[in-house]
């Protein structure tokens, strides 16, 4: 299967297009050539609106998805932490954000967010997939990326056709290309 990753503005993508200059990556096969606006959404869903997946759902991961799905996506919410994503299902917030829980409460009430432990069956349902995971600084004050890349194996171990993975984390310069590394050896 021939890889591609895209490593997206999120803001373009959260106004639901990507100016068509962005270049997906120097070690990549492609560009972008199509824009992400509601003609190019209907061609592949009636209605517009797009499948997300969103890895991590701290204050990044879980705020992005709730967003998106009150944009209209249909977004699954993905973390390996059971209790968490149990408490979610729930209604039960792991953190404080105004407006948060309403949110959360309306989107999934109306079957367009979800929060799961099952990764084959987030990324195999997605288009587009959101690394929102934690990048703590190690003791040289540098970002530990170890669950960017974590994330970005285990996506590649999943992936059942085209996706375009949106680096939502804070990573430096050149990380995309290591994510590309990664997900060729597989």
């Amino acid at each position: 299967m021939v890889t591609r990753w895209v490593v997206l503005n999120f803001f373009a993508l959260t106004r639901s297009y990507l100016p068509p200059s962005i270049t997906i990556s120097e070690n990549s096969l492609d560009k972008i050539g199509s824009r992400f606006d509601k003609r190019y959404c209907e061609f592949h869903h009636a209605g517009g609106y797009m499948k997300l997946t969103v890895i991590g759902t701290g204050y990044v991961g879980l705020t992005t998805g709730a967003c998106l799905a009150g944009l209209g996506h249909d977004v699954i919410c993905l973390d390996i932490d059971q209790k968490k994503i149990e408490n979610l299902n729930k209604g039960i917030m792991p953190i404080y954000e105004p407006g948060l829980k309403e949110l959360v409460e309306q989107n999934t009430k109306e079957k367009r967010l979800q929060f799961t432990t099952n990764l084959k069956f987030a990324i195999e349902s997605s288009e587009v997939i959101f690394l929102a995971v934690g990048t703590p600084q190690d003791n040289d004050g540098k970002a530990d990326l170890k669950y960017i890349f974590k994330a970005a194996e285990d996506i590649a171990k999943c992936m059942n056709g085209y996706k375009v993975v949106v680096i939502k984390s804070t990573v430096p310069i050149g990380t995309a290309d290591k994510v590309n590394d990664i997900v060729k050896r597989y």
